[in-house]
């Protein structure tokens, strides 16, 4: 009763409200924006508030999060940051103050190409209305995803990690694995032999039914695209060691704006009309449209490739090798 208590005292001290968002995929959607369309708490005013609030490192290498704005357990309302580890297990982790809600282990995760990145694992998007998302009473179940290196695709109970179905088989064992896409209710990915280059897409019916190759696949989207309030489209990238916005104008890009950073950057993501990117040391802000610098996070040690950012409802997650971190606007437990 006291968790439950603290916890609404809490989301109330910073404003949040029970129409959270997610960050159900790597990427954000199925489009791989990488733009989080329904941040409320982070702006450019408040960005500044933003530090570092967790750390986990369960010691293995780590998937790209995903999150979870909100969901009602026994144990009250949470919001979950999931992450698979290459050693075998699936951790649902409390995004306010870091502790482990649950851990599930899959067989198989480790067994596929050497020091290779589990793929991210992929939750039903929302298809509730705002006003049935704020309703405090039950919500409907929505599964997450996760495809093991023996190819088969498991759908586990977001509350704790237990089976809904049967595990089954989705694309071929040992590949590489890339992270899921979901829409219209297919989940997809791209595979590639440990040793190879070569790409296939495969897709499967959530519902039921075979999976199917479908041809060459594409490599991951590597910008992040957004659309500001007067309905003006831009690109953010991160090309040799320097974020790049671009309007788009007549059909045309036209760059707005560049900005320095030492290292290699990850993918751009947006919320807010703030831009976040992590060099090899640390996570940074930018005004979006502007490009004003609003924050330079503390340094920290990554491991790894560059990481794939998760964000929503004030919070910024990425993984840094077998290290989860998590960057927010603060909450005292």
């Amino acid at each position: 009763m006291r968790l439950t208590f603290m916890r609404i005292v809490c989301l109330l001290l910073i404003g949040l409200s029970l129409h959270a968002a997610d960050w159900p995929m790597a990427g954000g959607d199925a489009s791989q924006s990488g733009w989080q369309q329904r941040e409320r708490d982070i702006t450019p005013f408040t960005v500044k508030q933003i530090r570092l609030i967790w750390k986990q490192a369960p010691g293995a290498v780590l998937s790209a999060p995903i999150i979870l704005g909100r969901l009602i357990t026994y144990r009250g309302t949470v919001e979950l940051v999931f992450v698979v580890s290459a050693a075998g297990d699936v951790y649902a982790i409390d995004g306010d103050f870091g502790k482990v809600f649950w851990r599930r282990h899959l067989d198989l995760i480790s067994q596929g190409c050497s020091g290779a990145e589990p793929p991210a694992p992929a939750l039903s998007p929302s298809n509730l209305s705002p006003e049935d998302e704020d309703d405090d009473g039950p919500q409907p179940l929505r599964p997450l995803y996760v495809v093991t290196v023996d190819g088969r695709l498991h759908s586990l109970n977001p509350q704790d990690g237990a089976d809904l179905a049967s595990a089954r088989d989705f694309v071929p064992a040992g590949s590489r694995i890339a992270n899921m896409r979901l829409a219209g209710g297919r989940l997809s990915t791209v595979t590639a032999p440990c040793m190879g280059k070569t790409l296939t897409a495969w897709s499967i019916d959530t519902a039921g039914g075979q999976s199917l190759a479908s041809g060459p696949g594409a490599p991951a989207q590597r910008e992040a695209v957004s659309e500001d309030s007067a309905g003006r489209h831009w690109v953010h990238a991160s090309v040799a060691g320097r974020v790049t916005a671009y309007r788009q104008e007549a059909g045309k890009r036209v760059q707005a704006w560049a900005a320095k950073l030492p290292g290699e950057l990850s993918v751009p993501v947006l919320a807010g009309g703030v831009v976040f990117v992590v060099s090899r040391d640390r996570l940074y802000a930018f005004d979006a449209i502007r490009g004003q610098r609003l924050l330079a996070g503390p340094t920290e040690v990554l491991g790894g490739k560059m990481p794939a950012l998760a964000i929503a409802n004030g919070h910024i997650c990425f993984t840094g090798g077998a290290t989860l971190i998590c960057y927010g606007l603060p909450v005292e437990p």
